[in-house]
């Protein structure tokens, strides 16, 4: 079986609780026989050269990395806010290089399934649908607009309270709308 695994941040080195599912999930699926191809955001606070991966990991998976730049923007917030109706921090990580990037590997491989680790990677499913017959699997890290409810049960300021609630909704939204677009769904306890 042939895997692409999405992930919208280098899973190298493994240093946080995303990083470490998804190259450990990633690490798994190639024991158990699969070819393992993995495309990543390489954003500037998980930044990692392909070639800085230790070769008892690259000879097992196939990295693939494209520079995302997804630094929080005060004016493109406050343009998301005004002008959007998408969450500004999901919508940080919708790039047309990743996008095209994921375009070449779906035209120049055959998957059986694309793994996206995470919602934030769902904008790509109508490029995925459009270019692989491959199954679509989210592994949902996490129930985001869960997180940003309970950020706006416990922030102070009004204003802040206010934004994190404009986000929590925004996410929620984002959330169902892909409810049904994927074929599978992988949850993590």
């Amino acid at each position: 079986m042939k895997i692409l695994v999405l992930a919208n941040k280098m899973p190298y080195p493994p240093k946080d609780g995303g990083a470490i599912a998804t190259l450990s999930l990633a690490r798994s699926l190639r024991r158990c026989g699969c070819e393992v191809d993995l495309l990543a955001m390489n954003t500037p606070k998980h930044f990692c050269s392909v070639e800085d991966i230790p070769a008892e990991i690259s000879s097992e998976i196939n990295f693939y990395a494209v520079k995302v730049d997804t630094t929080i923007k005060a004016t493109k917030a406050l343009k998301n806010l005004l002008f959007s109706s998408k969450p500004y921090n999901a919508e940080r990580f919708v790039n047309e290089a990743f996008a095209e990037r994921l375009k070449a590997l779906l035209s120049e491989e055959q998957y059986d399934v694309v793994q996206l680790e995470g919602l934030y990677l769902c904008p790509y499913i109508e490029t995925i649908r459009k270019f692989s017959s491959a199954k679509i699997a989210l592994r949902a890290h996490n129930v985001e607009h869960e997180i940003w409810k309970r950020m706006v049960e416990n922030e102070k300021s009004l204003p802040k309270r206010l934004y994190k609630g404009i986000i929590a909704r925004r996410m929620r939204r984002s959330e169902l709308s892909y409810i049904n677009s994927y074929d599978l769904l992988v949850p993590i306890t």
